[in-house]
């Protein structure tokens, strides 16, 4: 190229620069974000879906105080009374992950959900402050009106096949959105403890679930799950009479037939998720 070109086109040589310098750059990036991703992809599923979760538990069930009492004169009384009574309040927290068990369309995979549940209840059952002995059988006095009668403490491994789609399912950020649907089993221990009682005791419930989320710098999920069946929660039998009514046996019993929990649910690792492009789309 001639001294004259040079000299009328001053900038045509540092452009000529800029171009390439621009397009090695380019190059360079191209290059170093898939590196990126896939150093995101060595993190494992497991890790990336990790989840805690906080929120507001409910159960309810019924109360059961059975007595048997002989008389005197040899006349056996058997008296049950029941009431059908609910948590007064509750506290959820949860954490666990989700294990990816097998793709099952473009967005969506079957997974393996496990979580480690811990909720509270306090109760607010009538209390008895003393009982006597009648024709017609054993009558209770609720006249004291305690104001708090019992706490439950409820925890397990809930356990369930998850269907997922988007976000979540995909480990994605090409996704804003995802859901999950799951059904499963939630073993667990509980400890109760009332006015005059307390006792732990196993449980084993079938449960639903349902959460809609959506990611913005990590997944954040609105939970709803529904336990159902019966859980034991107190069964106590005092040998030793009842409120001085002599050859008297007590059984104090709570079950609980449910509980329902709304929670709400953080993955903060799931910023790790990959994001689907033009040169790494799957």
């Amino acid at each position: 190229m001639s001294r004259l070109h040079f000299i009328l086109f001053p900038n045509y040589f540092s452009m000529r620069i800029t171009i390439t310098r621009l397009t090695l750059f380019i190059l360079l990036i191209l290059g170093v974000v898939p590196m990126a991703h896939a150093q995101f992809d060595r993190w494992p599923g497991f890790i990336k879906n990790y989840e805690i979760g906080y929120g507001y538990s409910s159960t309810w069930g019924t109360h059961q105080q059975i007595v048997k009492a002989v008389r005197s004169d040899g006349k056996l009384y058997d008296t049950t009374i029941s009431s059908n009574v609910s948590s007064n309040h509750g506290f959820s927290a949860q954490s666990g992950t989700s294990v990816t068990l097998k793709r099952l369309g473009r967005v969506s995979t079957l997974a393996l959900g496990i979580s480690a549940n811990y909720n509270i209840y306090t109760w607010n059952y009538p209390s008895s402050s003393g009982a006597v002995l009648s024709d017609s059988g054993v009558k209770f006095d609720y006249g004291s009106g305690a104001l708090f009668t019992g706490a439950t403490m409820n925890a397990g491994l809930a356990l369930s096949a998850d269907f997922k789609f988007g976000a979540e399912a995909m480990m994605d950020k090409h996704y804003h959105w995802s859901w999950t649907g799951g059904i499963g089993v939630f073993p667990s221990i509980n400890l109760t403890a009332d006015v005059d009682n307390a006792d732990m005791t196993f449980g084993l419930q079938p449960f639903i679930k349902t959460e809609v989320g959506w990611r913005g710098p990590i997944v954040a999920k609105l939970r709803l799950l529904y336990a159902f069946g019966n859980v034991p929660y107190l069964n106590v039998a005092n040998k030793d009479g009842l409120y001085g009514i002599p050859n008297s046996t007590y059984t104090t019993k709570l079950t609980g037939n449910g509980n329902f929990t709304v929670s709400l649910v953080l993955l903060p690792f799931s910023w790790t998720y990959k994001k689907s492009m033009w040169y790494n789309s799957n």
